[in-house]
């Protein structure tokens, strides 16, 4: 997954910066600064909902823009894992996206250019 995700996101010039484990995500984060992160809920140990929360949690990344990967339909994965979509103030915020797994290339690519569309300009880096 992380090699397909990697190859999308530099054909149309983005660079991707991969991490497998939540401690040093959290060090690329810092030291990368990324324009949005691609969380695959299929971390092992359930790292990829742990980091979620982790990062909506916390006061410097809760504003970060995160798009899961997950095989479960959206409103079960955020039903099963407290992420409130409909009401504000319940449980997690939702990711600003979402994409089944395996994604389509052109809707990871349409969904990253859309998150990312009203940020200040920076590199194009994908965590």
């Amino acid at each position: 997954m992380q090699v397909f995700l990697s190859t999308v996101l530099q054909e149309v010039l983005f660079t991707p910066v991969i991490a497998e484990y939540i401690d040093d995500a959290f060090e690329k984060i810092i030291t990368q600064n990324p324009l949005v992160i691609i969380i695959d809920m299929m971390m092992p140990k359930e790292q990829g909902v742990k980091m979620y929360r982790q990062l909506k949690t916390h006061e410097k990344f809760k504003t970060l823009p995160v798009i899961m990967l997950s095989t479960l339909a959206k409103e079960a994965f955020f039903q099963f894992h407290n992420i409130e979509y409909t009401l504000p103030h319940h449980g997690l915020p939702k990711p600003e996206g979402y994409l089944p797994k395996p994604p389509e290339a052109e809707e990871l690519i349409h969904t990253v250019k859309r998150i990312i569309k009203n940020q200040p300009k920076r590199e194009n880096k994908c965590l």
